[in-house]
């Protein structure tokens, strides 16, 4: 993985059985640079442990990364709404949630909402724990903010693709 124009890795030997694990760079926890070994350092073994508890508390699947990587990528200007039926409508929701009040139905067709940033749901650990895999991935929607005819409101961002055409 590349940080700042170097590679970061942890290695570990023994308990790890000689597994590399890629540190994310959306992560502060790029602690070692990627070598060979380690040595016979005390204070290197123990940095070791540190840094794979650190990734093994952050997903350690690489998909987490992929998905910060993905959230802080330029968001255009404009969207314009994709996957949805040609009989059924993008509801512009008040809050980032499916289960709050619907402001207003975006057409199958729409283009030219304005993008004023995208998030995802963040919740406690203890809430987490106690949800379904289903509230999990709900939760973990992305939601964006956009301007339609006037209106102000969240929409689901999976339902989003960059519009070009309204930039220009």
């Amino acid at each position: 993985m590349a940080l700042a124009g170097k590679a970061y890795s942890v290695r570990g030997n023994g308990a790890a059985g000689g597994r590399a694990f890629a540190i994310g760079p959306a992560h502060s926890c790029a602690l070692l640079p990627a070598r060979q070994g380690f040595g016979g350092s005390l204070a290197m073994r123990q940095l070791c442990i540190i840094a794979v508890a650190a990734l093994l508390s952050c997903g350690g699947d690489g998909n987490a990364a992929a998905q910060e990587e993905e959230d802080i990528r330029v968001s255009p200007s404009f969207w314009a709404v994709t996957g949805v039926a040609p009989d059924d409508v993008l509801h512009l929701r008040d809050v980032p949630s499916a289960d709050s009040k619907s402001l207003a139905d975006i057409p199958f067709n729409a283009r030219g909402l304005k993008n004023f940033g995208c998030r995802r749901g963040e919740l406690p650990f203890d809430q987490w724990a106690r949800m379904s895999e289903a509230q999990r991935r709900a939760a973990n929607t992305k939601w964006c903010r956009v301007e339609f005819h006037g209106k102000q409101g969240w929409v689901a961002g999976r339902f989003l693709k960059e519009d070009p055409v309204a930039a220009q």
